[in-house]
């Protein structure tokens, strides 16, 4: 997206964001194909993301990986996989957390998020968050090409 879009978005920011909003009610009342074009409609804009969306964010990526159940025998049941993916989805929302925070690099919002996830079930040194945050966005960012509707300006 060209950074003129960005911009615009940035001075609709309100108006940007109550559209995203008014996909809520949806949500809540079930459907949730809705979180999609939500999400990208932020993410588009360079807005920050609803702690409502984030919420149906994490569920759905959870949702995402304990589908993918024991592919083979000696595999991890579903409940390893359910642990799994929540750690994998803190960790991803970590890092975006610190990379929307300080407009940080990759690496530099990998770190800050290490030192942030001490003590913490997610807990862990830079390397495997950054693979856990690499998985989940590759999960995440094959179920954004799907095109949504595009706001009003």
């Amino acid at each position: 997206m060209a950074e003129e879009e960005r911009e615009a978005g940035r001075d609709n920011a309100a108006e940007l964001l109550e559209y995203v909003n008014s996909y809520r009610s949806f949500v809540e009342r079930g459907d949730k194909a809705k979180v999609v074009p939500a999400v990208e409609t932020c993410l588009s804009f360079g807005l920050p993301i609803p702690d409502w969306l984030e919420d149906e964010v994490r569920a759905a990526v959870r949702f995402y990986f304990d589908k993918g159940g024991a592919a083979k025998r000696g595999s991890p049941g579903n409940r390893a996989l359910t642990k799994k993916s929540e750690i994998d989805v803190a960790r991803y929302m970590a890092v975006e957390r610190e990379r929307e925070r300080k407009g940080a690099t990759l690496d530099s919002a990998v770190d800050a998020a290490s030192v942030a996830l001490r003590g913490t079930f997610a807990q862990g040194e830079a390397r495997p968050i950054k693979e856990s945050y690499t998985k989940v966005a590759a999960v995440y960012h094959t179920a954004r090409r799907k095109p949504g509707p595009k706001p009003s300006r």
